[in-house]
């Protein structure tokens, strides 16, 4: 799986952001996150917070802020919803 983070406008879409997510029980199990090559010093995050993460670079890089389309797995997150205040 996997958190991306894209610009569009009417002519189009651009991915400006790509981060791997890997499932709790994967951070969990050691064994298996060495099997599959992740490097030690990645650390668990949830999805929301990746996202946090991309929205946050893209605003650093100068990118305008604007609607931020996200699916139901970002709705129990209040505090993720609440981050961006509506600009008027």
């Amino acid at each position: 799986m996997a958190v991306s983070l894209s610009i569009a406008t009417e002519r189009g879409s651009l991915p400006i952001g790509y981060e791997l997510y890997l499932l709790r029980e994967w951070a969990d199990d050691e064994a298996r996150w060495s099997k599959a090559g992740v490097p030690a010093e990645v650390e668990f995050k949830t999805k929301p917070a990746l996202a946090m993460e991309q929205i946050e670079a893209a605003l650093a890089a100068g990118y305008p802020r604007g609607v931020v389309l996200a699916d139901a797995a970002y709705g129990d997150e209040t505090a993720w919803r609440e981050r961006w205040p509506v600009m008027a």
